[in-house]
């Protein structure tokens, strides 16, 4: 609750405005009664229009009308908290495109840290790689971080995935998983940092 002013409800606060020889007349306390049942109904609607103007804190009316606005496809099987960051993660970023601002994107979704570079391909062109975490859940947020990023980036630009591994889980793979790549696809699929991090 946004506006409190240290009552359970307002009927008890109303008692405060009173004298006390008020208290003992049934026809004043129902009264009070009634004008409390309405005032509190009054700030339950002011809290919950707050609370509305704050992606993270919407309800689920404010969220689909955010969705319907947004152009955002409506997906039921998602939660109202995954609803709410990929309405939060359209107002993120807009104007020039960085891997900063990617990085922040993503960020909305996911808490693991993601890497991105925007390297240039054999033909000089530039386009944006990003390496996420082999076993976290922004390979599972993969769709929802896509669909943004699709909006967001430039439709010239390329857009790479690629999953990242620590050498504690290159440490875990086979030969047999291991064979089909050669060092420079490793090199391309893996960021592999000394401190065991991605």
């Amino acid at each position: 609750m946004y506006y409190s002013n240290g009552f359970d409800n307002t009927y008890d606060e109303l008692l405060t405005f009173y004298p006390i020889y008020y208290f003992d007349v049934f026809e004043m306390r129902e009264i009070l009664k009634a004008q409390g049942k309405i005032l509190d109904a009054v700030r339950q609607y002011i809290d919950t229009a707050i609370k509305n103007n704050y992606v993270q804190d919407a309800d689920e009316p404010t969220i689909l009308r955010l969705e319907r606005f947004l152009h955002i496809p409506y997906d039921g099987t998602k939660t109202l908290e995954e609803r709410r960051r990929m309405v939060l993660a359209f107002f993120v970023g807009f104007g020039k495109i960085s891997a900063t601002v990617i990085k922040s994107i993503i960020a909305t979704f996911t808490d693991c840290p993601v890497e991105v570079d925007l390297p240039r391909d054999e033909d000089k062109n530039c386009y944006v790689r990003i390496f996420i975490p082999h076993n976290s859940d922004g390979v599972a947020m993969f769709a929802d971080i896509n669909t943004i990023l699709s909006v967001k980036i430039p439709t010239h630009l390329k857009i790479s995935y690629q999953q990242s591994q620590t050498i504690g889980e290159l440490e875990r793979c086979t030969y047999g998983e291991l064979k089909p790549y050669t060092y420079g696809g490793m090199k391309d699929r893996m960021i592999i940092k000394p401190e065991g991090g991605i």
